[in-house]
C-alpha cells in the first residue's frame, strides 16, 4: 500500500492522512482524500527521499502534466494562410510525403 496507518511505532510517524482521517489509503485513489490532504501526504513522502530521487519524482510528475495549448487559443490564426496556399501545401504532402522509399533506410 502507498500509505500505511500509524501502528504506534516510533519509526513509523503518522502521515497527515493518518492524523486527520484515521484510515489506510490504498492504490485505488485514497478513499475520498481532499486535495490538501493529498498534497500534504505527497509532500511528506517526497521529503523522506534523498534529493536525487526527489528530482526523479519531479521529472516523472512533469511527464504527467498536459502539454501545449488549448485549441481555442489557436483560433486567432484561422484564415491566416490563404486557401490557395493550403491547397498547394496539401498537394505537396500528398505527392511527396505519403510515399515510402524502401531504400531510404
Amino acid at each position: 500500500m502507498f500509505f500505511q496507518r500509524n501502528k504506534g511505532n516510533i519509526l513509523n510517524k503518522p502521515s497527515p492522512c493518518d492524523c486527520k482521517r484515521g484510515m489506510t489509503f490504498g492504490q485505488s485513489g485514497g478513499g475520498g482524500m481532499t486535495k490538501t490532504l493529498l498534497k500534504d501526504s505527497l509532500s511528506a513522502q517526497i521529503d523522506k527521499l534523498p534529493y536525487d530521487l526527489q528530482l526523479r519524482v519531479l521529472d516523472f510528475v512533469k511527464t504527467l502534466s498536459p502539454k501545449g495549448v488549448e485549441g481555442k487559443s489557436l483560433l486567432r490564426f484561422e484564415g491566416a494562410i490563404p486557401a490557395d496556399d493550403l491547397r498547394l501545401i496539401s498537394k505537396a504532402i500528398e505527392e511527396g510525403c505519403e510515399r515510402v522509399d524502401a531504400n531510404e533506410w
